[in-house]
């Protein structure tokens, strides 16, 4: 099965879950490329996962070549 390159809009209790899940079940072939969101300064991730604001999603999603989107918002 081909990976696909994955960027997470928001980053709330919602994406942590999301992004464990994908760790756990790699037979989904979801690589977590990009979270993007306004506070970006408040995440502390791994390194290879690139990061930015809301206003800069379209300009990353076209430089690391993202096949899907997920969307986490707040309850």
């Amino acid at each position: 099965m081909d990976s696909k390159n994955i960027m997470i809009v928001g980053y709330e209790k919602r994406a942590e879950i999301l992004i464990n899940n994908i760790e756990k079940h790699q037979e989904y072939g979801l690589v977590v490329k990009s979270i993007i969101d306004d506070k970006i300064k408040d995440f502390n991730l791994n390194s290879n996962i690139i990061t930015g604001r809301i206003s800069e999603l379209s300009s990353i999603a076209k430089d690391i070549s993202i096949d899907e989107f997920f969307f986490c918002c707040p309850l």
